[in-house]
């Protein structure tokens, strides 16, 4: 590893301890909290707000599409932890009919019930619950270094990240400190 990922990497583990410990203080030590804030700060360090704002407004108007002539919608990853509509979904007991990269909705959402799956895409909770539904064999309390592997593969959906550095890397020395 070059100097620059050094202090790249550095950088990462600065934010991620400043932050693990305002969610420890607001929550108390709870495992999962490790897991979930090493989540943010990789996703909000590959799309800052302003690309989240671009995404908000592109979900927004492929909903309204969807309110006035029926159309799916598309499986947009949004908020500080990017967790796929389809998920948000689950834990809100929407039913869908997923088909490639489109939901199909049995019924269609109010827009308040649809402000809230934004709203939720930003709260830590949810990923807890995301991760419970999507992994369900794993301990998120009490993860191998094989477990992380597994669930940064399938959240990141690849091992490619800002070049020389994937996600695994980095996930792997924020979640167990190296």
């Amino acid at each position: 590893m070059n100097n620059y990922q050094e202090n790249y990497i550095f950088d990462l583990q600065f934010r991620y301890n400043r932050k693990l410990n305002r969610y420890y203080e607001k929550h108390g030590k709870r495992k999962v909290l490790k897991l979930i804030i090493a989540i943010e700060v990789i996703e909000t360090e590959n799309r800052v707000l302003l690309w989240r704002i671009c995404e908000y407004l592109s979900l927004v108007s492929v909903y309204i599409i969807h309110l006035f002539i029926n159309t799916p919608l598309i499986n947009f990853s949004i908020g500080r932890f990017q967790i796929k509509l389809e998920h948000l979904f689950d834990v809100l007991n929407i039913k869908y009919f997923k088909y490639e990269k489109k939901l199909y909705l049995n019924k269609r959402i109010s827009p308040f019930r649809f402000i809230k799956v934004i709203q939720l895409s930003n709260k830590y909770y949810v990923v807890e619950d995301v991760l419970k539904i999507w992994f369900p064999q794993y301990d998120v309390d009490e993860l191998t270094l094989k477990d992380l592997e597994d669930i940064t593969l399938a959240y990141s959906g690849n091992d490619e990240w800002n070049g020389e550095i994937n996600y695994f890397s980095v996930m792997k020395k924020l979640y167990f400190n190296l």
